[in-house]
């Protein structure tokens, strides 16, 4: 057996190579359908050279040969054909002179793979042969958010040693046998999950075994012509997987399409389970039936038009319908969407068709038809449409798909399906509608226009942190917002400090590993992202936390749902407006952020002396005081000996976790710091004190001078004047304390000099 064939792209040179591996009928390969749209699509990639392994070991062909047709007296062995596609023209001579390791005239191995479109499988199968193929996408892949995407992935292929690989997702034609449409739409979605490994997921007789065991009344046995929705959700149960199954004949396609682009976008395909229906000719009308008669007879063509006028003839023309006849019982696999401006598309894996077959979004109000349209059905439908000029021209649709059921597999703990985070978001986008409407509409709003829009994805927490951690704010503090005349909404430096720690709470909160991330936009502006926590129950309080992306618009709506009434309960709804509304007011009341605001988020202690650690973990220093509520008593009472050598002693502070105050004197020998009075534990602003007289006046110096806890603060001076105010509110002192930033009073540091130039007097003697 030649070890490989060469040959220049063309549709009867892939046919005949196709023809090369197993003797087929040529006229049977060359009009095959899915021949030609996969010559079609190659072409449109400007293929060039195809490259045929004849003796090929595919490991899902084989799996299906050991279960099925090993057993048949006249099958074609296990071995299949793989034929491989460039954009480049390749040949025998030099592909042979890389394989020896003397490559020629620039035919590398990155010459191939930059040039490389992807394989087929050719199965020894007569007449459904089209095995495993990946193809390279045709255009970009788009970036989601609602606009356009098609989701992909790397594929590796090793090509006689040397390594290529191509972004696509596998498709296969049903091979009728051991599969039915829905298992190949299930191996497809299989392969375009992102976290599955290909080489893992399994072949379509095992899938179709699966679909088939302990559901009533099936058994285990091919051929195989049809999986019930039932049967669909089985076999993905047994590859340990949470589907969320929809049925969509009380859905609209603008809920279709948001449902569409939150799972691509999340890089979950969708499985559409329904029937598929052939769209006849109109009968001619009178006019019609007259002109194809003078066609063939002009005097018996007069004859029968007789009187009509050309009114009559365009009213017998508008009561032309379109015909549909049942085709039958169909699934394929979604795997993108493009819904810009102009455009309403869906990009799907179809095994009649190919890959990324393009099929046309419609309204069936659009057609008026009779035949056989089931009762209940949506009110939409999928088009499929002929290209006889790849792309540049569309004919009329001669099929359409009308779905009944939406099934997309995603991982085990993802228990909420998209119907939650869409429910939710439609709530909030609701609201703003409702309060922004007549805003817009007066004469003194100054809010440019929007309006609210949202867009939706299941993402991981890695992948939302990831998110919050790169988006730049435009703001430094001091900006405004014009509502009305009379309204302005400010954004103050202190906002900003709090802006800032409610992102380090995002990055750094426990949450649920996978979040329905809702971001929510003002016109093009992103204004506030709300996470749903997708492992909760229905029932659950799911919102997992809110971040404000711009914080002048966000904070104009929070303050609209603050100051909104409760909604009442969510029992037995599909949505989590209160839990929203609930984050809102945690956000607004929580005693720990203001606790932050106020003094500081904690800091752990930079590091621990051997001296202040003791065998309790609770911290040696003897003078400890810990305030919870105020005192009748003086800083000078509890202290004197502060007062009576101010230059030599003083004392150390620190507001604790709760807001209480720890106090202490400093200790030098042994080292009794900050984290011997704290119990070693996490603090917030901490300093020292120090009894002060200056110009005849006497206060309490107050520092923020802990090398433990505060020198990390970006905001260490607001965080210290909160501080001195609380502790002065501890006692009933008539001296001020007063704040000093990092400074100590004059005496000390000459003293502090001069014991330092003593210290190296020492060291240089």
């Amino acid at each position: 057996m030649t070890p490989y064939l060469v040959s220049s792209f063309q549709k009867a040179t892939l046919s005949a190579l196709i023809r090369e591996c197993f003797g087929y009928d040529f006229a049977d390969i060359f009009m095959k359908e899915q021949v030609t749209y996969l010559f079609n699509y190659l072409q449109e990639r400007h293929c060039v050279s195809m490259l045929l392994e004849p003796e090929y070991i595919d490991r899902e062909f084989l799996e299906d040969y050991s279960r099925y047709y090993v057993k048949r007296f006249g099958n074609d062995s296990y071995e299949c054909g793989r034929i491989h596609f460039f954009s480049h023209e390749i040949d025998h001579k030099h592909l042979d002179l890389l394989l020896q390791g003397e490559p020629e005239d620039g035919l590398t191995p990155e010459k191939l793979q930059e040039h490389y479109l992807g394989f087929m499988v050719v199965k020894p199968l007569s007449r459904t042969f089209v095995g495993k193929t990946c193809l390279q996408l045709t255009g970009d892949k788009g970036a989601g958010d609602g606009t356009k995407k098609k989701i992909a992935k790397r594929y590796e292929v090793n090509l006689f040693g040397i390594k290529l690989h191509v972004d696509s997702i596998a498709f296969q034609e049903q091979d009728k046998v051991v599969a039915a449409c829905a298992t190949t739409a299930i191996w497809t979605a299989l392969h375009a999950l992102p976290w599955r490994d290909v080489k893992h997921v399994p072949s379509c007789s095992e899938i179709t075994i699966n679909a088939l065991n302990f559901v009533e009344g099936s058994n285990n046995g091919f051929p195989n012509k049809e999986l019930t929705n039932k049967q669909i959700q089985r076999s993905l149960d047994v590859e340990g997987l949470r589907y969320h199954s929809t049925l969509l004949l009380e859905q609209n396609l603008t809920w279709f399409q948001a449902c569409v682009t939150s799972y691509i976008d999340s890089d979950l395909p969708l499985v559409l389970v329904g029937e598929v229906f052939s769209v006849m000719p109109p009968a001619p009308t009178e006019a019609q039936a007259a002109e194809q008669v003078e066609a063939q007879a002009p005097e018996q063509a007069e004859a029968q038009t007789g009187e009509q006028t050309e009114t009559q003839a365009q009213e017998q023309a508008d009561e032309a319908v379109l015909t549909l006849k049942r085709v039958g019982g169909h699934a394929v696999t979604v795997l993108g969407y493009d819904f810009r401006v102009g455009s309403n598309l869906l990009y799907i894996h179809d095994d009649r068709l190919g890959p990324y077959a393009r099929v046309d979004l419609i309204e069936l109000n659009d057609y008026e038809t009779s035949g056989e349209l089931p009762a209940r059905r949506t009110g939409w439908a999928l088009a499929f449409r002929r290209t006889p000029d790849l792309g540049r021209t569309w004919l009329d649709a001669h099929e359409i798909l009308i779905p009944d059921a939406c099934i997309v597999p995603a991982e085990k703990k993802a228990r909420l399906p998209f119907q939650y985070a869409h429910g939710t978001a439609e709530a909030i986008a609701e609201q703003i509608g409702l309060w922004t409407e007549p805003l817009l509409a007066s004469e003194e709003s100054r809010l440019e226009p929007g309006p609210v829009r949202y867009n939706i994805k299941l993402s991981s927490i890695a992948e939302v942190r990831e998110h919050v951690r790169n988006h730049k704010l435009e703001y430094s503090g001091g900006e405004t917002l014009q509502v009305e005349v009379d309204e302005v909404v400010s954004f103050t430096a202190t906002e900003l400090e709090r802006w800032k720690e409610d992102r380090i709470r995002i990055l750094t909160s426990p949450m649920a590993r996978l979040q329905w991330e809702m971001d929510f936009f003002w016109g093009n502006k992103e204004i506030f992202k709300v996470l749903l926590d997708a492992t909760d129950i229905p029932l659950g309080n799911a919102v997992s936390g809110v971040y404000a992306s711009d914080p002048l618009y966000s904070e104009l709506f929070f303050g609209l749902f603050r100051e909104a009434e409760p909604s009442g309960a969510e029992t037995d709804t599909t949505h989590f407006y209160g839990s929203f509304r609930k984050a809102l007011e945690l956000r607004e009341l929580d005693y720990i952020d203001h606790l932050n605001q106020a003094y500081g988020a904690l800091r752990a202690p930079l590091k621990l002396e051997p001296s202040e650690v003791g065998d309790s973990g609770k911290g040696l220093n003897p003078t400890l005081e810990h305030y919870f509520d105020p005192q009748e008593t003086t800083l000078q009472d509890v202290f004197p000996q502060i007062v009576s050598d101010p230059v030599m002693q003083n004392l150390i502070w620190a507001i604790g976790r709760d807001g209480s105050l720890f106090l202490a004197v400093d200790i030098s020998e042994p080292k009794q710091g900050h984290p011997s009075m704290t119990g070693l534990q996490a603090a917030r602003i901490a300093g020292e004190i120090w009894w002060t007289e200056e110009d005849g006046k006497a206060f309490w110096h107050v520092n923020y001078s802990s090398g433990r806890y505060s020198r990390d603060y970006a905001t260490p001076d607001k965080y210290l004047k909160n501080a001195v105010r609380k502790i002065a509110s501890f006692f009933q002192d008539k001296v001020e304390f007063v704040a000093k930033g990092l400074s100590r009073p004059p005496l000390v540091e000459e003293r502090m000099r001069l014991e330092k130039e003593e210290s190296e007097r020492v060291e240089q003697a």
